[in-house]
């Protein structure tokens, strides 16, 4: 299926944060054009002729000075990874711009939680506010793949390649924003993954924009 190229230049002209690894880059190409360095010793490897960000230990990613919200969690937003876990006993962190005592969001590839996606939110002060997973067993260690997940104050959708994933929601306290604060792609716990890209939209995706850059990335990958 050919990508519809004007809704995906529509997409990335209005991504909130767009880490287009697969660039070469580790800068923020979205208008806001945040200033991104190496944190820790990342290295770069490729897949299918593109870069791709290589976390080589705990602490590997990209990281930004202190900025303001790239999202408000507190409002319907959306992120979109293309990442694959090269080991299998460690978490691997994507995208985030939060902590438990600060506020804000993480998402992550959990091992621990059963080979999964997961988005923590926060409210900065008891700790988590909800979190959002997919199902168990849906991001397995070794395996590339394109994952989109949206999510609104109480729910949230996720879709693995394209396809829709079912989504577990624990918590329900108010998440809220973080003061300025790093945004952070891989970088912390864990070890070991590989990243592509890394986006982040306020508002919901439809299914046209869920399809169409989940047709652009199997496309940039070679096919899933």
């Amino acid at each position: 299926m050919p990508v519809d190229n004007d809704r995906f230049q529509s997409l990335i002209r209005r991504a909130a944060f767009n880490a287009e690894l697969w660039r070469g880059t580790v800068q923020d190409l979205s208008p806001a054009q945040r200033a991104m360095a190496f944190v820790g010793a990342p290295t770069w490897s490729r897949i299918n002729g593109w870069p791709i960000l290589k976390q080589n230990a705990v602490g590997d990613g990209a990281t930004s000075g202190n900025v303001a919200n790239i999202v408000d969690v507190t409002t319907p937003f959306w992120l979109e990874c293309i990442f694959v876990s090269t080991a299998g006993g460690t978490a691997c962190y994507a995208l985030q711009q939060g902590l438990s005592t600060f506020g804000g969001f993480v998402w992550y590839w959990s091992v621990g939680a059963g080979n999964k996606l997961v988005l923590e939110m926060y409210d900065g002060a008891a700790g988590a506010a909800r979190s959002i997973a997919g199902a168990g067993g849906s991001h397995m260690p070794g395996i590339l793949r394109h994952t989109i997940l949206a999510v609104t104050p109480l729910s949230g959708s996720c879709w693995v390649n394209g396809i829709p994933s079912a989504m577990t929601i624990v918590n329900t306290r108010a998440a809220t924003n973080c003061a300025p604060r790093a945004v952070r792609v891989m970088g912390t716990l864990g070890g070991c993954c590989q990243t592509m890209l890394a986006r982040a939209w306020q508002g919901t995706p439809t299914n046209e924009d869920v399809a169409c850059l989940a047709e652009q990335a199997k496309l940039m990958v070679g096919g899933w």
